[in-house]
């Protein structure tokens, strides 16, 4: 980065320029990050590393970075939900039922999706299984944005603040046994959103309640 002149009121038009391009940069890899539909490092993994080597600024970095995560998981869903016309009418149906139960939850719903994104969960596998049924993504896609919002902004703070080597850290937790592993059982769980048969036991549930 180019300093800022010592007494300068705001920092020289190169610097502005850079700093733009660095915050440009990290929003764009944020929205790739979130579109992939597995094996990509966490967001606040994308964000430290870009506020580590490039110093963009905090809050315009972690807030645009929720907001770049939120499109991109906004696109996977809707990728999913094009993609679904392709799968077998059994696993379609499956998808659409369990999205259907998921809509009727209420306020449920939105504890879940909250409760959801600010865990360790992949959530790659919510907008995929939302896309999939057809369930409304927008209103998942701003929850996760508010989610993200405060756990990134909270972790790209203890990352940049505390972690020595935190760039080298980024990178080998991102790589990590653990973090494979985690990437891997949400993959199997897209499959057991697909295969498992949510048509038949929901219907065996309504009845059941009646």
């Amino acid at each position: 980065m180019i300093s800022a002149r010592p007494g300068s009121v705001a920092p020289p038009y190169p610097e502005r320029v850079e700093t733009l391009l660095w915050l440009v940069a990290a929003w764009a890899a944020a929205f790739l990050a979130n579109l992939a539909p597995a094996f990509a490092p966490a967001n606040w993994m994308v964000l430290s590393f870009f506020r580590i080597a490039g110093e963009s600024p905090f809050w315009p970095l972690t807030i645009g970075g929720a907001a770049a995560a939120a499109a991109g998981r906004l696109c996977l869903g809707l990728l999913a939900r094009q993609g679904s016309r392709y799968l077998p009418r059994a696993e379609r149906e499956n998808a659409e039922a369990l999205a259907r139960w998921f809509e009727r939850g209420g306020f449920g719903r939105t504890l879940f999706v909250v409760v959801y994104t600010i865990g360790p969960f992949p959530s790659n596998l919510l907008f995929i299984a939302a896309g999939a049924g057809r369930a409304r993504l927008l209103p998942i896609a701003l929850i996760f944005f508010a989610g993200r919002a405060v756990t990134d902004t909270f972790w790209v703070w203890v990352t940049t603040t505390t972690a020595r080597r935190a760039a080298d850290q980024v990178i080998d937790s991102s790589t990590s046994w653990p973090s494979i592993l985690l990437q891997f059982a949400s993959l199997l769980l897209v499959v057991a959103v697909f295969r498992l048969p949510w048509a038949k036991w929901l219907r065996r549930a309504r009845k059941g309640g009646k």
